[in-house]
């Protein structure tokens, strides 16, 4: 007899996924820091929120941006 096979999606606990979020935003200092010679080139800041996003793999760059400013 065979089994029937069930995905199930694992999802992170919110604290982990906002530890890590904001651990991502940390490690980019154009993100937050405005002393940082990057923080108003939008260039720059666009990739850094990219990369947060794939990170934690749950927000397209723009929308890190917004999760972050909440």
């Amino acid at each position: 007899k065979s089994m029937s096979r069930t995905s199930f999606i694992v999802k992170e606990p919110p604290r982990v996924h906002f530890n890590k979020f904001f651990a991502a935003v940390q490690q980019r200092p154009a993100l937050w820091d405005s002393s940082d010679k990057d923080f108003n080139n939008t260039d720059v800041t666009n990739l850094l929120w990219n990369q947060v996003a794939e990170i934690c793999g749950k927000y397209k760059g723009a929308r890190a941006q917004i999760e972050f400013l909440r």
